[in-house]
Parts: C-alpha cells; sequence; structure tokens
C-alpha cells in the first residue's frame, strides 16, 4: 500500500520512518513525502497508484484544506487522514465536510495513528473488493444478456422457419376435410367408412398443426418482445368491443368442452391501445380460462370504468374461471417465461410456458398492470388488467 505524507516538519518523516520500519522491509507499507500541498500534487500525479494521503493542516503554500478539495478531483477512491492540533476542531470539521476519512492529533500518538492508518487500509480494501465484484457482476450480466439476445435470435429463427411449413400442413389438411365433406354418400358406396377415417385423420393433422402455429407465434412475439424493437401502434379503442370479438373467436374452443362464457361490459370503455396486441392479451388471458377449467364450468369476462377520487381514471378487464386456481408458488411465478405451474390443461392443449409472460410484458407497455387472484388451489382464479381510460 503507497502512503503519501504532507507535513512541513521533517521530524515526521523520520519518525514515521523508524515506526513502520518493519511494515517498510515487509513491503506491506510504501512512503514517500511532500513538504506541502503543492509539492504533494506534483507526487500525486507522477504516482497515481497512491492510495493514502495522511496530511497536516497548516502548511505553507496550499494548505492542507486545499489539498483536500484537489485530491478528489484526481482520483476519487484515494482516502485522507488529516493531523493537526488537539483543539483545531473547526478546521478538523472542515476536513471532514471535505472527505477526509480518519484525522489524528498532534501531538501524534504512533499507537492511535498505526490503527487508524490499518482502519483506513481495511475500508480501501473493502471498497475495492466491492469494485471488483460489481465489475465481475456487470461483466457477469453482460454475458447472460448476450446469451439470452442470442436465444431469442435462435428461437425466433426456428419459429419463423417451422411456421411456413406447418402452414403448408394446415392447407393440406384443410383440403382433404373438405374434400371429403363434398363427397355424396352415393359416390362414396362402401368406401364412405374410409372416407371418414381421412376426414377425421384430416381434422386431427389440422388441429395439431394449429396447435403448434399457436406455440411458434408465442415464441416469435417473445423474442419480438425481449429485442425491444416492438412498436405499438396505438389508437383509441373501446376495450369492450375488444373483449367481445375475442368472445366470440373463441366460442368453438368453449363449446368443445361444454364451457360457457358470460360478458358483462360497460358500453364506453375507451383507452389508447394497439388493437392486435389488446386483442392478443384478452385472447391469451381467455384461453388460458378455458384450457385450464374442466368441462361444463362457466367463465366471466367483465369490463368497466373506474374512476376514484385522486386517482387518474382506468379501464379495468376481469376474466374470471371456475378451473383448478393458483396456489402460492404459482403466483410467485405466475408471469415469467418458460414457466410451468401447478395446473394442467384439462383437454389435449399444450403450453410452453409464455402466454401469462407476453400478457405482462404487453400490458406494461401500454402503461397497465396486471394481477392474478386465488384462494388456492380448485377455487378458480381471476386476471385482472388495469390500462389508463382515455379522458
Amino acid at each position: 500500500m503507497k502512503i503519501l505524507v504532507v507535513d512541513d516538519e521533517e521530524d515526521v518523516q523520520k519518525l514515521i520512518l523508524r515506526h513502520f520500519r518493519q511494515e517498510i522491509r515487509n513491503k506491506e507499507f510504501e512512503f514517500c513525502f511532500a513538504s506541502d500541498g503543492t509539492e504533494a500534487l506534483d507526487v500525486l500525479k507522477a504516482q497515481p497508484d497512491i492510495s493514502i494521503i495522511i496530511t497536516d493542516i497548516n502548511m505553507p503554500k496550499m494548505d492542507g484544506l486545499t489539498l483536500l478539495t484537489q485530491i478528489n478531483e484526481l482520483r476519487s477512491e484515494r482516502q485522507a487522514i488529516v493531523v493537526s492540533a488537539y483543539d483545531d476542531l473547526k478546521n478538523i470539521r472542515t476536513a471532514m465536510n471535505n472527505g477526509a476519512f480518519d484525522f489524528v492529533v498532534k501531538p501524534i500518538d504512533l499507537q492511535d495513528f498505526t490503527i487508524t492508518l490499518r482502519k483506513t487500509i481495511s475500508y480501501i480494501k473493502a471498497i475495492s473488493e466491492v469494485q471488483t465484484r460489481n465489475t465481475e457482476l456487470t461483466l457477469a450480466n453482460d454475458v447472460l444478456r448476450q446469451a439470452n439476445e442470442l436465444k431469442s435470435q435462435l428461437l425466433g429463427i426456428a419459429a419463423h422457419d417451422l411456421r411456413n411449413p406447418l402452414q403448408i400442413v394446415l392447407g393440406f389438411s384443410s383440403l382433404i376435410i373438405e374434400a371429403t365433406r363434398n363427397c355424396s354418400i352415393k359416390t362414396l358406396g362402401d368406401v364412405e367408412p374410409a372416407m371418414q377415417n381421412f376426414r377425421q385423420m384430416g381434422e386431427t393433422i389440422q388441429g395439431a398443426a394449429e396447435r403448434m402455429i399457436h406455440l411458434i407465434k408465442e415464441l416469435l412475439d417473445n423474442a419480438e418482445l425481449e429485442s425491444g424493437k416492438l412498436a405499438l401502434k396505438k389508437t383509441h379503442r373501446n376495450i369492450s368491443e375488444i373483449a367481445a370479438a375475442v368472445i366470440q373467436q373463441s366460442q368453438l374452443q368453449a363449446s368443445r368442452k361444454n364451457q360457457r362464457i358470460f360478458l358483462s361490459a360497460e358500453e364506453y370503455c375507451i383507452a389508447h391501445v394497439d388493437w392486435s396486441k389488446m386483442l392478443e392479451v384478452i385472447d391469451n388471458l381467455l384461453s388460458n380460462a378455458i384450457k385450464y377449467s374442466p368441462s361444463d364450468k362457466n367463465i366471466w369476462v367483465d369490463v368497466r370504468r373506474i374512476a376514484e377520487d385522486g386517482l387518474p381514471p382506468r379501464i379495468q378487464l376481469s376474466i374470471r374461471d371456475e378451473g383448478q386456481g393458483l396456489t402460492d408458488g404459482d403466483k410467485e411465478k405466475l408471469f415469467g417465461a418458460f414457466q410451468r405451474l401447478s395446473a394442467r390443461p384439462t383437454g389435449d392443449e399444450s403450453s410452453i410456458g409464455l402466454g401469462l409472460h407476453i400478457v405482462k410484458q404487453l400490458v406494461e407497455l401500454h402503461g397497465g398492470t396486471v394481477r392474478a387472484e386465488s384462494l388456492g388451489r380448485n377455487h378458480g382464479s381471476t386476471f385482472i388488467v388495469e390500462l389508463p381510460a382515455s379522458m
């Protein structure tokens, strides 16, 4: 540890060199000296690795207080110890306010001086260790960020490349289904059972392709969100109308499990949103309610404008189901990416654990919030989205 002693008394140099001769011999301490502040600044510029400055306050040319103000401009992590007369409390206080780490009084008590010096060294080492760890964490975070960006890029590329062949599979399966439906019984004759099998196989292929395309869409959406390149195209829209549109297109999915969807919506629930992205938010939440609820259950969708005293008005959308509910563990990781919760789809639906993660990011991009409420396992759950209302 390199230490600069600034004092205009020659005896101080001899005293320090004699007292710390063992530490100097062991290369634990290395001392250099200056007789005033001006000379000290020259030494500091020539030897930037000096970590501690021990300075007297009253010196010619440049005093210790002036020196302190200029030390911080050279290297902020240096620490200073001031030396002053016992009754010079005003200057000591000024020195501490100017950044001095500690002080010792004259006449110097060598034992107290040694304790103060070692305390300062310990502090510098602790600060250095923290800075080193912060640097290591910063580098590690950079590596993780780059790895995450690469992962998102690879997922995006893979999802994009998979989507086109799946669209072809979906198209041909639709043709198979349509062709078998158009065949008349007279034409079919004895081959009618075989044609029915073909139609069922076509419907199976179509269903599997649709599920895969939905999963790929989630991967592409997540990659776009994580890249930070998603640009919202906002207009003033009625959230009640968006919810009604989603319910209309979800009726077939719900009917397969004999589920009923009820909508309660106020007429004017206007918010400044991207129509397609808000459609995606509501679709994800409603699809989950259908997916994780057993057959013959109800789902309630509620849209209303809320205005409370002292708070800006907001639009609240809630989707409540009679499904499997949420455990405390589920709630902790609910909106994370690629998370699997305790609940499982009750039909043949599939999931990669991205839907709610995408919902949260899209809602927050709109300046809103999303949360979930549940009394626990098998008590259903309610997802609540709140958005700033248009004035």
